[in-house]
């Protein structure tokens, strides 16, 4: 059966499984997180990611003439970290920071799939090797345990924020604009989504194949995200 090379980052469907409504506990490395940012700020309003109600799904489709021999296959983030800052007076300044640990990824659950309207049934095997090879041979886990994404914001309205999208994966650094749908933003919750494209290629990484070219995976991924951000207090209101 064919088992797909997924390519990863982080940031996911609209309804996502919910557990409990705490934020995520920090990454066990942050070397080079920018926390300082958010944790200092004195102006605009500062949010940190609820890893319990957030989430970002990668789309990867197969293609070639024997496509009809594989699947699709859809991974999922479900422990997301970081924060996001909304500036006070204009778009432009506002930011986001989120971290994602690629060990957490879960390959082709069956409500997700069926919500991405996943034709095929792979079977368990073919999950399992789904992600051994995701793991292993693409992502090196082991290797490049984590991701992190920037995104700076450079205009639009709340309802469409035009930023600047920043991945760092597998040793490479990605930029692309990104279009930022932001559904809810009161002084305790904000919410945002959105999706994109990647191609493996661009990280360097060669798309599976397999029958002499007649199944592969296809270069292009498709990304889907919603994130939920609870208000994190300043430190003056925190004393109050």
């Amino acid at each position: 059966m064919f088992r797909v090379l997924a390519l990863i980052l982080g940031l996911a469907l609209v309804s996502c499984t919910t557990h409990d409504s705490r934020p995520a506990p920090a990454p066990s490395t942050l070397p080079d997180f920018p926390i300082g940012v958010y944790l200092n700020a004195t102006t605009g309003s500062v949010y940190q990611v609820d890893a319990s109600a957030s989430c970002a799904d990668i789309l990867v489709r197969r293609g070639g003439k024997l496509a009809r021999f594989g699947h699709d296959h859809v991974v999922s983030a479900r422990n997301i970290y970081g924060y996001l800052m909304i500036s006070d007076n204009h778009p432009e300044g506002s930011r986001a920071d989120l971290r994602l640990e690629l060990k957490s990824l879960t390959v082709d659950d069956p409500l997700t799939r069926k919500k991405h309207g996943l034709d095929t049934e792979p079977s368990e095997n073919d999950i399992k090797g789904t992600g051994e090879n995701m793991h292993g041979k693409v992502l090196e886990s082991d290797k490049w345990p984590q991701t992190d994404l920037q995104i700076v914001i450079t205009g639009g309205a709340m309802g469409a924020l035009q930023g600047q999208l920043t991945i760092t994966l597998h040793g490479q650094e990605l930029e692309l604009p990104v279009v930022i749908h932001i559904a809810e933003f009161t002084p305790d919750r904000l919410t945002a989504s959105g999706s994109f494209s990647l191609m493996q290629s661009a990280f360097g990484i060669k798309p599976f194949s397999v029958m002499g070219g007649g199944l592969y995976v296809e270069d292009t991924v498709e990304v889907d995200y919603y994130l939920v951000a609870r208000r994190l207090l300043p430190s003056a209101e925190k004393q109050q």
